[in-house]
């Protein structure tokens, strides 16, 4: 498997998360679940997206 690129917003948001979770000493898994959930209401225009469409 290929590691994620900078170049791309999801690879962008799999190595932030990545990160947040070694940070935090938290499984990466549980971070990414959040991540799913807390995006499913947002919309492309959410001025709060970090990871804008």
């Amino acid at each position: 498997m290929t590691r994620p690129s900078r170049t791309t917003t999801s690879g962008r948001a799999y190595l932030d998360l990545q990160a947040r979770a070694r940070q935090e000493g938290r499984p990466a898994d549980e971070l990414r679940t959040l991540y799913v959930l807390l995006r499913r209401g947002r919309t492309p225009n959410d001025p709060f997206d970090m990871y804008a469409y």
